[in-house]
């Protein structure tokens, strides 16, 4: 599931700007999402010189509803990979209820006091759940009992945000000990067309927010390196973090 990229060759316009830092860029998926979900994002960013010698890797997880490993669950797995790669520069690139997957991911890390191994630059979601009801819809979906997700507990979102202020948001609390803390920005990135989600708060949950044309799906399959979702991302993977 780790696609390397180290064939793309640079042009004289772009050599200049590639910086030479080894990058790992995780693609987390949402609920029920296929095989081929991140085919077009891999495919664009093969061509990406500037993603030469970096790794791209698909996290894969059961691709149900989630009643079985539920969201915390797949969360620690997502941390554990993550820290097991800490020296290099990682960034996460999440779609639907896997941007909770992926704050989760960094909270469970961060109360364990491991934050100088939670080695993020970025992190991008896509079409991210902003409320309990968007969490819900995805539990809904198969017509199954909505009591299987985290979802369905209508505090569990609400606290996982309460708890993202506190450690994470503008550098977290400050009466929060560093271990227990990181800022990461994160940039969300809603469709235009999406009817599965709504932006509802995201303005002031995430350091920025973009609305582009799309559906809910659409924003996270790009055609090329125009497309304007795919510019957004890579712009925020290039964008200095130190």
């Amino acid at each position: 599931n780790v696609l390397q990229i180290r064939t793309a060759q640079l042009t004289q316009e772009e050599a200049p700007q590639m910086r030479p830092i080894r990058k790992q860029i995780f693609l987390v998926p949402g609920a029920a999402a296929s095989a081929t979900f991140w085919d077009n994002f891999t495919n664009v960013a093969k061509e990406d010189p500037r993603l030469a010698g970096s790794d791209v890797v698909r996290f894969t997880h059961p691709t149900g509803w989630f009643s079985s490993p539920d969201i915390k669950t797949i969360a620690s797995d997502l941390a554990k990979k993550i820290v097991a790669k800490s020296d290099v520069e990682t960034h996460l690139i999440c779609h639907g209820v896997g941007a909770v997957i992926c704050q989760d991911a960094v909270l469970q890390t961060l109360r364990s006091g491991h934050s100088q191994a939670l080695n993020v630059g970025r992190i991008v979601l896509l079409s991210p759940p902003t409320s309990s009801w968007d969490l819900g819809i995805f539990g809904e979906l198969p017509k199954q009992s909505v009591t299987k997700v985290p979802g369905a507990d209508l505090s569990y979102l609400a606290n996982l945000q309460k708890e993202w202020f506190l450690r994470v948001k503008d550098g977290g609390d400050p009466l929060v000990p560093s271990a227990f803390k990181k800022g990461i920005k994160v940039l969300a990135v809603f469709g235009s067309e999406d009817h599965v989600v709504t932006k509802g708060v995201s303005d002031r949950l995430f350091d920025k927010v973009a609305i582009v044309p799309g559906t809910h799906v659409g924003v996270a399959q790009p055609s090329s390196r125009q497309d304007l979702t795919y510019q957004l991302v890579t712009g925020e993977i290039f964008k200095e973090t130190r």
